[in-house]
């Protein structure tokens, strides 16, 4: 049977109590691992602060080292009722004297009355076109930029009720509506967008056969170049009509009351017409932003060297030292930090070098401090830009080459520029004249490739001028869903140039009869009088006489074949054709057949210039480089721009910055391997060769973010540090364990001793008590 012991029981030795006290002698290497570990934790923690308050000063260089906030624009307008204003970071201080006089309008059409909403009113289909009605010439051209909608309107759809429905579900940029006038319920179709470009054409193919007429779907149709009962069957119940205005006494006219191209970098926004009163817009530099971003960066900064002495220093009232006192690292960082802000760029595109030039002086004890009253005279400064002191800047000597951005490779300096090729776009070049402008199923369906996306695209049926088809075409084209998802758009325009004769010399104003001019016009030679043919014609003034010239030409011409114009009292004239067959010459002759002198009279010597180009249509990609392309198939291409038609890649710009090669991208160049490498500069146009310099430099919130990314980065000088006091403190836990374990091992040996101790001491005493009872047995016995 087993036996139970207590160690100290037989002897009473106090084992246990010897043992702990030897262990707790043994142990003392423990402790001090304990105490060691415990002054590592300290150090991590106190880097961890540091690295915490170093975040923070980085992150106040984001908003410091961005340009976009040193050119922030702010306005003022003088009565704000009158119309609003903004400023992008291209806009120019300056004072604008503006006159609103009318606002733009959208057009709205009224159907006649129906009698309810639910009744049919005719099957088809409706064509919804946009574009500006000329009431002179009583012609409808389209809008290039905006596309047709044709919408099917089924049984379940031909109520008025339906019709609508189905109009506003085609998102065709209108909005119908059904308004009761108390007559009636009438249909009001409103164009959602503002201006004489957006004016709208409505053409019905009603299932009844008669796509014009007062029945039926034809009901809908509004064509502003025909008749009432013949397709103009809406009636139109407000105009479209154009913004126009008055900016520093030079007139302008704009399809929306949200003007973004008037003033570089200035948005209006009209909210009232007032002819014949001028406000004053006052456009100015914002500072605000880059103030704040400043006093921001400042305070991060004076709060790290604040927390990087802190963690170092040493207080002599209480002989305390701090966790990191004499910690090589913090000097450094410490060290660090205040060369960069106190040692200048080592160039100035901006004009400025040092912190101290725009108020910005190192204190006594390491901190910053701003002079308000400096620091705003730097933002005013006309001679210098304050952003190329705190912002990766570039400063170009060429106007149409810009600096786009950079990366941390390219040094600060200045850089030569040569330019070997500038950047184009691709094409679609006609090798004749489309051979007809009538549009029909046989040709109006096209295959178009832009960039490298293909869409399918039909033009709409009719009949056209060749700008009008030139508009329609690009139309289609930007309003495929499929290329302007993938960002891709076309300009579509006449190849070549128009024939014109023009006038060396101010025009007589009187002209007499029996000598007609000769006038011919892409071959077409008409004569005409400006007399009544007996009495001679004397006109008050030029443009007296530039009317009766375009009426008579109109006349033996047509309307719009040719066009007269005046430009400091001389008078020319001007074929509405392109290529070359277009031509234009004048000449007279008197009774007889011979050379008379009204055409030197009105033209002086006349020049004649024949047009050039092949009168086709060009298509153009709207963007640039070797990606840039267009091509065109299908069944109507051949007619449309000829069967030798041909397509051109675009390229890309090329050449060299500061002597080394740099690849193009469309129109952005970027610095190669060498000093200039990642910098990247726009080149949007001029010629070959050498395009002057550009003066490149990082600004102190570069230098700054490049320093703390090499000591709070994940390969910085903190996470090195803190990698080494980790290292240590799994060293010391590698240390604990192995000490751990002897000290088990000692501590059962200790206990095995001195319980062996105590049995035989326990024994030893039991002996002594046998020995002690058998002598004192023998003395009773004796």
């Amino acid at each position: 049977m087993a036996s139970i012991s207590s160690p100290g029981i037989g002897s009473g030795l106090d084992v246990t109590g010897i043992v702990s006290k030897l262990m707790s002698i043994e142990s003392q290497p423990l402790q001090a691992l304990d105490k060691k570990e415990a002054s590592y934790q300290a150090q991590l923690s106190a880097f961890g602060s540091l690295k915490g308050t170093l975040s923070s000063l980085q992150s106040s260089l984001t908003a410091l080292g961005s340009a976009s906030a040193f050119n922030t624009m702010k306005t003022s307008v003088s009565d704000s009722t009158v119309f609003s204003a903004s400023a992008g970071t291209n806009a120019t201080s300056g004072s604008y004297s503006v006159e609103v006089k009318t606002l733009a309008q959208a057009q709205k059409l009224s159907s006649t009355t129906f009698a309810n909403t639910s009744a049919p009113v005719g099957t088809g289909s409706i064509t919804i076109q946009f574009g500006t009605y000329d009431s002179v010439n009583n012609t409808f051209t389209v809008n290039p930029d905006k596309s047709s909608t044709s919408i099917t309107i089924n049984p379940n759809s031909n109520s008025l009720t339906g019709i609508r429905d189905a109009i506003n579900s085609a998102k065709a940029g209108v909005t119908a509506s059904i308004v009761n006038d108390g007559t009636g319920n009438r249909l009001v179709i409103s164009s959602n967008d503002t201006g004489q470009a957006n004016s709208m054409k409505i053409t019905v193919s009603d299932a009844d056969g008669a796509n014009g007429d007062a029945n039926g779907l034809s009901q809908l149709a509004y064509d502003p170049t025909t008749a009432a009962g013949a397709g103009k069957n809406m009636t139109q119940t407000m105009a479209a009509q154009n913004a126009t205005a008055t900016i520093d006494g030079m007139f302008i006219t704009k399809a929306s009351n949200t003007i973004t191209d008037a003033i570089q970098g200035v948005t209006l926004n009209l909210t009232k017409a007032v002819p014949g009163t001028t406000n004053t817009l006052t456009v100015s530099q914002d500072t605000t932003a880059a103030q704040t971003a400043i006093q921001g960066f400042v305070k991060a900064y004076n709060d790290a060297i604040k927390a990087l002495k802190q963690a170092s220093a040493y207080n002599a009232d209480t002989k305390t030292a701090a966790i990191l006192q004499g910690d090589a690292t913090v000097r450094t960082i410490t060290t660090q930090l205040q060369n960069a802000v106190s040692s200048p760029l080592s160039t100035s595109a901006g004009g400025f070098q040092r912190l101290s030039d725009v108020g910005i002086s190192v204190q006594r004890d390491g901190t910053l401090q701003i002079d308000n009253t400096k620091l705003t005279a730097a933002f005013n400064d006309p001679n210098n830009d304050i952003t190329g002191l705190f912002a990766s800047l570039g400063k170009t000597s060429d106007s149409l080459i810009s600096f786009s951005s950079s990366n941390n490779k390219a040094t600060p300096g200045t850089y030569n520029i040569n330019i070997t090729q500038i950047a184009s776009q691709g094409k679609l070049t006609p090798s004749a004249a489309p051979s007809t402008l009538t549009i029909d199923n046989t040709n109006q369906n096209l295959t178009v490739a832009v960039d490298g996306t293909s869409a399918s695209i039909a033009l709409t049926a009719g009949k056209y001028t060749l700008q009008q088809l030139a508009s329609e075409l690009q139309s289609k084209i930007n309003g495929s869903t499929t290329l302007s998802k993938a960002g891709s758009s076309v300009t579509v325009s006449v190849d070549g140039t128009q024939g014109k004769v023009a006038g060396s010399a101010a025009a007589g104003l009187t002209y007499n009869p029996g000598d007609p001019l000769q006038i011919s016009v892409d071959g077409n030679t008409q004569s005409i009088d400006l007399t009544d043919g007996t009495n001679p014609a004397t006109f008050a003034t030029v443009g007296d006489l530039a009317n009766s010239l375009q009426t008579k030409l109109n006349t033996a011409f047509g309307n719009n074949k040719v066009l007269v114009s005046v430009s400091n009292g001389a008078i020319s004239l001007t074929s509405t054709s392109v290529g070359t067959t277009s031509q234009v010459s004048v000449s007279s002759t008197d009774g007889n057949g011979n050379a008379s002198a009204n055409a030197s009279t009105l033209f002086g010597t006349a020049v004649s210039t024949n047009g050039t180009g092949t009168g086709g249509l060009l298509v153009t990609s709207n963007k640039y480089g070797s990606a840039s392309n267009v091509t065109i198939s299908g069944d109507g291409a051949s007619a449309l721009f000829g069967s030798s038609r041909s397509n051109t890649a675009g390229t890309d710009v090329q050449g060299t910055i500061g002597g080394y090669p740099a690849s193009g991208s469309g129109q952005a160049l970027t610095g190669g391997p060498g000093p200039a490498e990642g910098l990247k500069i726009n080149v949007t146009g001029g010629q070959t060769g050498d395009r002057g310099t550009i003066t490149y430099d990082r600004g102190f919130a570069f230098q700054l973010n490049q320093l703390l990314d090499s000591v709070i980065g994940t390969s910085g000088t903190l996470q090195a540090r803190t990698d080494g006091i980790n290292s240590t403190i799994k060293s010391i836990d590698d240390q604990r364990t192995t000490l751990s374990t002897r000290l088990t091992a000692l501590q059962a040996q200790y206990m095995a001793r001195y319980t062996a101790l105590d049995t035989l001491m326990s024994q030893m005493t039991q002996t002594s008590s046998y020995l002690t009872q058998q002598l004192a047995s023998i003395k009773a016995s004796s």
